[in-house]
C-alpha cells in the first residue's frame, strides 16, 4: 500500500476516534448534567480560527497560521535539501568503494 493511502487511512481512523470521544463525552454530559466542551472541535468565526481542545478554547489568528505555515514550508525545504546532500555524499562514497 502506498504511503498516501496509509496516511489517509490513519487520518480517517483518527477522525473516527475523535468523533467517538466527542459522542461519548456528549452522552456523559447528558447523564451527569454537566456542560463540558468537546474533546476536539475546530471552527472559523469572524476571520479567526477557534480551536477547542479538551474543553479549552484557543483563538488563532490567520496571520499567525500563515507565519507558522511559512516557517514549516521553509524548514521542510531545508531538511529536504540536507537529506539530498547527505544521500549524494553517501552515493559518492558507495561508488568509490564498491564500483
Amino acid at each position: 500500500m502506498s504511503k498516501l493511502k496509509q496516511f489517509f487511512l490513519l487520518f480517517i481512523l483518527l477522525v473516527l476516534f475523535i468523533g467517538g470521544l466527542n459522542i461519548s463525552n456528549q452522552g456523559i454530559n447528558h447523564l451527569t448534567l454537566d456542560n463540558r466542551g468537546p474533546v476536539f472541535a475546530c471552527n472559523y468565526e469572524q476571520g479567526s480560527w477557534n480551536l477547542q481542545l479538551l474543553s479549552q478554547d484557543y483563538k488563532v489568528s490567520p496571520e499567525l497560521l500563515n507565519y507558522e505555515w511559512q516557517l514549516l514550508r521553509q524548514s521542510a525545504k531545508n531538511q529536504g535539501q540536507q537529506a539530498v546532500q547527505y544521500l549524494n555524499k553517501s552515493w559518492l562514497i558507495f561508488k568509490a568503494i564498491f564500483l
